[in-house]
């Protein structure tokens, strides 16, 4: 994803586009919690949350090539 992310940058940057990967971790879902604590991990609605901010919020240049901390509860 970066290197793709790295060869786009310029052109992406110049429509609004912002190239990004999200992997959440645990999730607090019935399932998961038949085999872990998940006490603790969000909901998936609450995982939710972060991704549609970055979805739906303008791009910022400076989320370009970083690796943003995951949040999901803020």
């Amino acid at each position: 994803m970066r290197a793709l992310a790295a060869q786009r940058r310029e052109q992406d940057a110049e429509h609004g586009i912002l190239l990004a990967a999200v992997c959440p971790g645990m999730m607090n879902t019935p399932t998961s919690g038949v085999w872990w604590d998940v006490s603790h991990a969000p909901s998936p609605a609450q995982a939710a949350v972060a991704l549609l901010d970055l979805a739906l919020e303008p791009v910022r240049s400076s989320h370009y090539g970083e690796v943003l901390p995951w949040a999901p509860w803020r």
